[in-house]
């Protein structure tokens, strides 16, 4: 199984990354490194060859469908967010750019994808959104 997996560098996304591959799972995960992401906490998973890193934001469409188009995940799982209040009082642009706007470009840019799927990888493919109580 391959699993695309954004914001895979913070806390619980990298905990996600490494139970898939002590599964056998291929991951690749696609993070834009801001304060949250944390790249020492895959540093087991580095020499792993069923890891891949792609350093970019969730909002970048063309990055997102060439991902998709070479990776061909059965599943997208999006822990990317945007999650301290205390950083949204300040300045609230960029939890609606990520949360909001960069969600929703993920999901059209799935849906474009997974369009032109076959229709049995359709049916099977997943894509699962997780949160926190700051982005909802």
């Amino acid at each position: 199984m391959k699993i695309l997996v954004t914001g895979g560098c913070g806390f619980i996304g990298s905990a996600f990354i490494l139970q898939q591959l002590s599964l056998g799972r291929t991951v690749l995960n696609l993070d834009v490194l801001s304060y949250a992401g944390n790249p020492e906490n895959l540093y087991s998973a580095a020499c792993s060859p069923n890891y891949y890193f792609a350093h970019g934001d969730i909002g970048d469409r063309v990055l997102v469908s060439g991902l998709l188009q070479e990776f061909r995940p059965d599943a997208i799982v999006n822990f990317a967010a945007e999650t301290h209040v205390d950083r949204s009082i300040v300045d609230p642009t960029p939890f609606f750019k990520t949360n909001a706007n960069g969600t929703a470009s993920l999901l059209v840019e799935t849906l474009n994808w997974w369009k032109e799927l076959p229709k049995a990888q359709r049916e099977s493919f997943r894509f699962l959104h997780i949160s926190t109580d700051e982005v909802f």
